[in-house]
């Protein structure tokens, strides 16, 4: 089931629909999460904050490296953003899975990393599943990469897609966004859609309408799941809302 660019759908994202509602497969999943006693947490102010979105369900356990030299365990949450997890070492974030070596001792093998911007400190991890390894591409969540007052989409699908945000028209690359930004002085409501190539049939595979007011940022990133056959369908989203990068926890000396 692929979705591929069509340019006729922008002619589409410009018709009017007789409903702004988002059936329930189109709606991001609930949060939930686990705790666990080995969590990511905050060691230094300057550590990498970061969320993490996962498309499909981890099998196994994921961890990274701590600041202490032994591993912190990644609780990502299916369909939907992660608590913010704190990362303290260089770029790359490096993903390991538990292993035993010849002795029969616990050991943590490499199974994939995510490069992130260095002049950036918050992003979301996106996770991409690679047959046994993993990838990942970082969303910044910077104010240089999305400033007040705005609304972004993401594409993190593998397709293209034709979006209408606001007043924003535009053809999104697999990995690339686009951004409006508003007026803050006062409450206004926008238009988000979607519009794909899917089973062989152009149209819109999402459409809602949002409120937007104040110095605050929305970001929405689609993606596709993995259905029993292997491939990607149907089209989802994740909702984000912010007013700028997260307040680090204070720290206690």
């Amino acid at each position: 089931m692929r979705i591929i660019l069509v340019y006729p759908l922008i002619m589409l994202l410009s018709m009017s629909t007789t409903s702004a509602q988002v059936s329930e497969e189109m709606q991001a999943a609930d949060m939930t999460s686990a705790d666990f006693s080995d969590f990511p947490e905050l060691v230094s102010i300057d550590d990498l904050a970061f969320k993490i979105l996962a498309p499909f369900v981890l099998d196994e356990a994921l961890y990274i490296t701590h600041a202490d030299g032994g591993y912190r365990r990644l609780q990502p949450v299916v369909e939907g953003l992660s608590s913010t997890h704190y990362y303290s070492g260089k770029s790359p974030l490096t993903f390991f899975r538990k292993g035993v070596d010849e002795e029969g001792e616990e050991i943590f093998l490499p199974v994939g990393a995510c490069a992130f911007p260095i002049n950036s400190r918050d992003i979301v991890v996106c996770l991409q599943q690679r047959d046994g390894s993993y990838g990942a591409f970082p969303i910044d969540l910077s104010v240089n990469a999305q400033p007040l007052g705005s609304v972004r989409f993401v594409n993190f699908t593998p397709a293209n897609l034709v979006v209408l945000l606001g007043e924003e028209r535009a053809a999104i690359d697999p990995g690339k966004d686009v951004v409006t930004k508003f007026d803050t002085s006062k409450k206004t409501y926008f238009n988000f859609k979607v519009g794909a190539m899917y089973e062989q049939e152009a149209k819109m595979v999402f459409s809602n309408r949002y409120p937007f007011r104040g110095e605050m940022r929305i970001l929405f990133i689609g993606y596709a799941t993995r259905i029993s056959d292997g491939t990607q369908s149907p089209f989802r989203v994740v909702t984000h809302y912010d007013r700028g990068p997260e307040t680090r926890p204070f720290i206690a000396e």
